[in-house]
C-alpha cells in the first residue's frame, strides 16, 4: 500500500529553483495550521540553501488555494492568529521571493 503524500511537497531542482506545492486537492488546497507550518519549514530550507535562486509556491492539481481552511478554524483545530503569524514571518522577509 502506498503512503499518502504530505499536504505540502518540496522539490529542489538543479537549476536553482525550489518548488513548494500545496497538495490537499480534496480541500481545494485550503491551508490549515499543519500546512502553514510545513510551508514555513520549506521556505526556511530554501532560504538556507545558497544554490536556490528562486522559490515557487504553487497548488496541485487544478487550484492554487481556496485560502484559509475555514472549517478547521470553526472546529477549533486551527488558530487564525497562528496562521497569520506564520505567513507574516515567511515570504516578506525572503530575498528570493517576489
Amino acid at each position: 500500500m502506498n503512503d499518502p503524500l504530505p499536504p505540502v511537497l518540496y522539490e529542489r531542482h538543479d537549476d536553482g529553483v525550489a518548488v513548494i506545492t500545496l497538495n490537499r486537492p480534496e480541500k481545494k488546497n485550503a491551508i490549515n495550521l499543519d500546512m502553514a507550518r510545513l510551508i514555513q519549514t520549506y521556505l526556511q530550507r530554501a532560504e538556507q540553501d545558497d544554490a536556490i535562486r528562486a522559490i515557487v509556491l504553487t497548488g496541485h492539481p487544478e487550484v492554487f488555494s481556496a485560502g484559509m481552511d475555514v472549517k478547521a478554524f470553526r472546529q477549533g483545530s486551527c488558530q487564525w492568529s497562528s496562521l497569520r503569524g506564520l505567513a507574516a514571518s515567511c515570504m516578506p522577509n525572503s530575498p528570493r521571493s517576489s
